[in-house]
């Protein structure tokens, strides 16, 4: 999953290897403050705050082509829009599996 990233970022943005490692450094940082930011407001039932959170990682997930990320991200979105608990904790599970998944590659 990392490589298919890090060749749109090549490719579609027209970044370098070098630039698109960098970027994806940049973004994997932001996707770990981001999941830690969503445990924080699951657990709070701070709907608005995950609305927030998952509203900045779709589109910094989108932009880098980090499509499965993005899928799961509007999954916990809708979880929040319909105030369901259960099904944010879900998706953020699935999101961390796949954040750890991209950091392991």
């Amino acid at each position: 999953m990392k490589e298919v990233i890090l060749n749109y970022m090549k490719e579609m943005l027209e970044m370098s290897p070098e630039d698109s490692a960098e970027l994806f450094g940049v973004y994997m940082d932001t996707l770990n403050e981001h999941c830690d930011g969503l445990a924080a407001a699951i657990k709070a039932a701070d709907y608005a705050e995950i609305r927030r959170l998952t509203h900045s990682l779709t589109g910094c997930s989108g932009n880098i082509g980090a499509e499965d990320v993005v899928e799961i991200v509007r999954e916990i979105n809708a979880a929040a829009k319909a105030a369901n608990q259960t099904a944010a904790e879900n998706g953020l599970r699935r999101l961390i599996a796949v954040r750890d998944a991209l950091a392991a590659e």
